[in-house]
C-alpha cells in the first residue's frame, strides 16, 4: 500500500464544505476516491469503503489503466469475454465522463455474463450511473444504479445504489406531466428504495439519516401529488 501510495498524492475533501468540488467532479456517493492527473483531469474512481488490500487492488487497476490505456483497449477488442478488463475500462470511460462508452463496453461484457454471476462489473455499474446521473441524465442513471443494486453484495454498494436508484426516480419527475399517474409511480418507487435502504442491516449512522431524511421529503411530495390528484379529479 505505502509503495501505491508513493505514486499519488493524497487530498481529503470534505464535500460539505467544498461542494463545488463534489460537483466538479459529480460526487454522488461517500466515501468517493477520485484520481486525477497533473492538469486536474479525472481519470478514475470507486465508491465505498474498501479492505486494505481490495483498496491496493483498486489503485493497481487505475494506475494501470492510466498508463495502458491504448494497449487494454486494443486487449479487449480481442478478448471481450475478459470481464475484469472490461470493468477496468468501463470505469475509466466513465471516470473520464464518456458513459456512453462505458455503458458500451459494460454491454459487450453481459453478452459473456448476462447475469452478472461473476460480480466483477457491478462496480463499474456504479462508476457508469454516476457519471450518467452528474450528467442529469437520470434514466440512464437508473438503469445501471439498479444493475448494480442487483448483483452487489457489500452493504455500502448495496445502500449507494439504492439511494442513486431512488435519486434518479426522484428527479425523473420532472419529465414527467404534474398530477400524472407517471409521477405517482416514481415517487413511490423511490420510497419503496428508500425503505428497501432502512430495512438493511448492519446500516451506517449516516446512511441511515440521509435515507430518513431523503424519505420523509419524498413522502411529503407524494401526499400533495395524491392530495392534488383528489382535488382535480372531484373537480370533474
Amino acid at each position: 500500500m505505502i509503495k501505491l501510495t508513493e505514486q499519488l498524492v493524497p487530498v481529503k475533501v470534505n464535500t460539505d464544505n467544498e461542494p463545488s468540488i463534489a460537483k466538479k467532479y459529480k460526487v454522488q456517493g461517500l466515501p468517493a476516491i477520485v484520481f486525477l492527473d497533473g492538469k486536474g483531469k479525472q481519470v478514475g474512481r470507486f465508491v465505498g469503503y474498501r479492505p486494505p488490500e481490495i483498496f491496493a487492488q483498486k489503485i493497481e487497476e487505475v494506475l494501470r489503466v492510466h498508463k495502458e490505456l491504448p494497449k487494454l483497449e486494443a486487449t479487449f477488442a480481442e478478448q471481450p469475454d475478459d470481464l475484469k478488463l472490461a470493468a477496468m475500462l468501463a470505469s475509466a470511460y466513465a471516470a473520464r465522463g464518456n458513459a456512453r462508452k462505458a455503458a458500451k463496453t459494460l454491454k459487450i461484457a453481459e453478452k459473456t455474463d448476462p447475469d452478472n454471476k461473476e460480480g466483477f462489473l457491478t462496480e463499474a455499474y456504479m462508476t457508469v450511473a454516476e457519471t450518467f446521473e452528474g450528467d442529469k441524465d437520470f434514466r440512464n442513471a437508473g438503469k445501471w444504479y439498479s444493475r448494480s443494486a442487483k448483483s452487489a453484495s457489500e452493504v455500502t454498494l448495496v445502500v449507494d445504489s439504492r439511494m442513486g436508484l431512488a435519486r434518479s426516480c426522484f428527479f425523473q419527475r420532472t419529465k414527467l406531466k404534474p398530477g400524472s399517474k407517471g409521477v405517482e409511480k416514481k415517487l413511490k418507487k423511490c420510497i419503496e428504495e428508500l425503505e428497501g435502504v432502512l430495512a438493511m442491516e448492519d446500516l451506517a449512522e449516516d446512511q441511515k439519516t440521509g435515507a430518513e431524511e431523503m424519505l420523509k421529503g419524498v413522502q411529503e411530495e407524494l401526499d400533495e401529488h395524491l392530495k392534488m390528484a383528489k382535488e382535480k379529479k372531484n373537480r370533474r
